[in-house]
């Protein structure tokens, strides 16, 4: 799945939070340029208003998913989430859980979809997960810019990375070094050289819902010595007004907004 990188460019994205609008967006984006294969880190779903289009966005666009903390709790039950995610992960339940008359139809594909995701991928030294080589889907790695995070448990981290390892679940979009440094995408045009005796963790940002202060969705392109990330604005109104016309926690539409 990850050969031939250097001369098929591959796009990584994750967090898409049922942001349709953002979705679109985002894959358009990246047909636009060629590339053929997309690999999704996880959180088709949370936090946004139409779960279940984005999940088939996903499924007819992505060559690989890995899956998400807010995937798991649509397909388990959302065990430590806030208030307003787990509202919003049973809103999405009731959404696309099968009922008795539709158990053949597209609902209970899109569920078995999800649930049979897979929380960790390894392949030629290169791992996927959504949150960390540690807890699949729920370790949130900052690096010490964004929320202090303890360079021991980076350290730790590495441990477990042979050479580059691709995530989520933060929102945040850069690349942490072996040294536990910290490189940012609006640096150097958004591009990023790996060397081939070091390791990384690299976080592809979030379509959905962006969180570092750039409300334009984010995602990142992958050939074998390099990454390049892509801001792209949607039409981040029509989303908001979306999570206000459902019902939804008002705080939802002003992140997407402040991606704070």
């Amino acid at each position: 799945m990850l050969e031939n990188a250097e001369t098929e460019p591959i796009a990584f994205i994750s967090d898409l939070h049922a942001n349709l609008e953002a979705a679109q967006t985002v894959f358009n984006h990246i047909k636009k340029q060629g590339i053929k294969k997309i690999i999704c880190l996880g959180d088709i779903v949370g936090y946004g208003p139409d779960p279940e289009l984005v999940v088939d966005l996903v499924r007819k666009n992505c060559t690989f998913v890995i899956m998400g903390n807010h995937d798991w709790g649509l397909v388990r039950k959302p065990y430590g989430f806030s208030p307003v995610a787990k509202k919003v992960i049973e809103y999405t339940q009731e959404c696309m859980r099968p009922k008795s008359f539709n158990v053949f139809g597209q609902k209970k594909k899109r569920w078995e979809y999800i649930e049979n995701l897979p929380k960790r991928y390894d392949e030629d030294g290169v791992t996927l997960v959504h949150g960390s080589v540690r807890d699949t889907i729920s370790e949130y790695v900052y690096p010490d810019r964004m929320r202090g995070y303890d360079p021991y448990t980076l350290e730790d981290l590495f441990l477990d990375i042979e050479h580059l390892c691709f995530c989520g679940h933060t929102h945040h979009p850069c690349v942490i070094k072996e040294d536990t440094s910290c490189w940012y995408p609006d640096q150097d045009e958004g591009k990023f050289v790996f060397l081939s005796n070091s390791k990384y963790i690299i976080n592809v940002g979030s379509v959905g819902q962006p969180r570092d202060g750039d409300s334009r969705s984010c995602y990142a392109v992958y050939s074998e010595k390099e990454i390049q990330f892509h801001r792209v604005e949607y039409d981040v109104e029509k989303t908001a007004n979306k999570l206000m016309s459902k019902g939804f926690d008002p705080k939802l539409a002003v992140r997407l907004r402040n991606s704070k």
